[in-house]
């Protein structure tokens, strides 16, 4: 009977380790995948800025653009004088 008894307790150590070690697995997995969730959010929020800042600059240039044609089509009676449009694109 001792022996019987020595190897259930035996067993039912290594099924509370095994049981401890399971949700000790489960925890830190779970902590890392929420900070791999935050590491790729701010990443995809500093693309989404970087991304915003582009079309920000670009539409500013757009802008210039089409102010400078309208004021080269209006000073010379109908035509766009490219030269000065090339000059405010390269600013």
């Amino acid at each position: 009977m001792d022996a019987i008894g020595g190897v259930v307790g035996l067993l039912i150590g290594i099924a509370i380790v095994v049981l401890i070690f399971w949700a000790l697995r489960e925890v830190v997995s779970w902590y890392w995948k929420i900070n791999q969730m935050i590491e790729l959010q701010d990443a995809v929020v500093l693309l989404l800025t970087n991304l915003n800042r582009k079309n920000e600059k670009q539409i500013e240039l757009q802008q210039k653009i089409l102010e400078t044609m309208l004021k080269t089509f209006e000073k010379n009676g109908g035509e766009v004088n490219w030269d000065e449009l090339n000059e405010v694109i390269k600013k």
